[in-house]
């Protein structure tokens, strides 16, 4: 589940200062530096739920939304998205407070929004670095929250076939 603001149920799981020295050669932050964050933050929540050591080995998906200036303070929300047997799920959510836009004028609203998501996967392996099993901490319960389309409905029951006499649906013109 991504978050469109700070969640009220817990802390960034990582949180920084955009600062010069993470800008590309345009003098924007440069992507890589939200996508290194963002795994670091996955890996942080996965390590935690699974128990021991994890590894990516997906990035599902990373949507960037808004840019990240020099002198934003960004936050790296995690939720669990799912759990498989070895690998763990997890969706970040990366928000942004603004402390001075471009131009150098204070804020009107200076609350979070979000620039960017991310979905990546880990697996959790042991001391000879091959994948072993899952078996959730406590944590998992409270970050794992499942998406509101992922609840499973009941199917209708299909409705009964109509019976027609033998005559009728074999014949032919």
């Amino acid at each position: 589940m991504y978050f469109e603001t700070p969640p009220a149920d817990r802390a960034a799981t990582v949180c920084t200062l955009a600062m010069p020295k993470d800008t590309n050669a345009l003098g924007d932050i440069f992507g890589g530096w939200l996508m290194t964050h963002a795994d670091v933050a996955g890996a942080i929540l996965a390590f935690r739920v699974a128990g021991g050591r994890v590894v990516t080995v997906a990035v599902n998906a990373f949507v960037f939304r808004e840019p990240v200036f020099v002198g934003d303070v960004v936050g790296f929300y995690t939720d669990v998205a799912r759990i498989g047997r070895t690998s763990i799920t997890v969706d970040v959510s990366i928000l942004v407070t603004r402390m001075l836009p471009p131009g150098g004028r204070v804020p009107r609203d200076p609350g979070a929004f979000p620039v960017a998501t991310a979905t990546l996967t880990y697996v959790h392996v042991g001391e000879n670095r091959r994948p072993r099993p899952i078996r959730p901490t406590p944590l998992a319960q409270h970050h794992h929250r499942p998406h509101p389309k992922a609840t499973k409905r009941k199917k209708p029951a299909a409705p009964a076939a109509r019976k027609t006499p033998a005559s009728r649906s074999t014949r032919t013109r």
